[in-house]
This record gives structure tokens, sequence and C-alpha cells, in this order.
């Protein structure tokens, strides 16, 4: 089964957590087990679950529920060599700027979310269409196949 997503680039896989509090705890043992579908071992598995969750909890800290459909989307998408996962804050109540600039700062050395650099091998941040992102890169073990 660890090897399901991996049998065809391009397959993705999404999430939407809801803006609420009550879902975060949902966010880290579905990411590390779709990492660990990937071919990922542990710790590297808990460290992307962990990483993922980190980003989408920020990105809850930074937005307010609207009573609409604010949500933060994950999304896995699978390559040949690498695994890409897509977050995006979409909730109205956000000032955006403000939560690029407060997750940018995070994952730079010293700041709370450090480690991420440490289990990617890419973190890129910013805005698309008013919609705050983090894309996160891995690439897929060697092992795993």
């Amino acid at each position: 089964m660890a090897n399901v997503l991996r049998q065809a680039s391009g397959v993705s896989l999404g999430l939407h957590v809801p803006c609420e509090p009550r879902y975060l705890d949902t966010v880290r043992p579905l990411s590390t087990r779709i990492a660990t579908y990937l071919g990922f071992a542990e710790p590297d598995a808990g460290r992307l679950g962990e990483s993922i969750d980190a980003v989408v909890r920020r990105f809850m800290a930074g937005s307010t529920p609207d009573g609409g459909d604010a949500h933060v989307a994950v999304t896995f998408t699978v390559g040949a060599t690498a695994v890409e996962i897509w977050l995006r804050c979409h909730a109205s109540a956000v000032d955006r700027t403000n939560l690029e600039r407060d997750l940018r700062h995070a994952i730079l050395p010293g700041g709370a979310l450090e480690p991420i650099h440490h289990a990617m091998n890419g973190v890129h941040i910013g805005q698309e269409a008013g919609v705050a992102f983090c894309c996160l890169t891995r690439d897929l073990p060697a092992d795993a196949t």
C-alpha cells in the first residue's frame, strides 16, 4: 500500500481543513499517514506531518472563521521523484500580507517553524489571487519502489 500514490506521477490528494480549532488535531495524523503511503518511513513521515501541521496552525492563527467556507486546503501532488504539498489559506477574514510575513519570519533560522527547513527540500511562501500559500517540496525516498 505504501506505493499506491507513487505509481503514477501527477496523482493528487487533497484535504480541506475548516478554520476551526476542533479540526486541528486531524492534520498531523492524516498528513503522516499520507507520507507513509508515499513510502516515507519514520522519522521522516512524522517530520512531514509535523511540518504540514505547523503551517496549517500558523494559517489558522492568522485567520478568523467568518461563518462561510473558511478553510486551509492541503494538496499533495506526487511527481516522479518528489512530492509537492500546497497549503492555501482560504479565509476572507485574514490579513494575507501579515500572514505571509509572519510565516516567512517563523521559518527563518531561529524561528518557531525552522525545523520545516530540515524536513523539506524546498519551502516557497507567497500569495496568489489573494490567497496566502506555502508550498513544501520533498524528494521521494529512493528505496520506496
